[in-house]
């Protein structure tokens, strides 16, 4: 299995400029993270940096109790405004 892998490896160089901006990227959402001193500006600060790091539209948050679904933070970046498009449903 060693063997097989590191013929792969050398057929596949990583490309080690795109692994090292990844890390950089994700050792500053850790760090924007560490900075939150609350359990509200923890979870907003995790949606904001899911959203970045996985270069998605927007983050949702939720919190499930018994049957019901809470939104519990979110960001919505763009023509959503401050309010996500969920708020009115949970």
């Amino acid at each position: 299995m060693a063997g097989k892998l590191r013929r792969v490896l050398k057929q596949q160089p990583i490309e080690m400029g795109a692994a090292a901006s990844d890390l950089a990227r994700l050792a500053a959402a850790a760090s924007a993270l560490g900075r939150e001193e609350s359990v509200k500006g923890l979870l907003e600060a995790t949606a904001r940096e899911l959203t970045g790091l996985l270069e998605a539209a927007a983050c949702v948050i939720s919190e499930v109790e018994g049957e019901l679904v809470h939104e519990t933070a979110s960001y919505w970046p763009g023509n959503f405004g401050s309010r996500s498009p969920f708020a009115d449903h949970s």
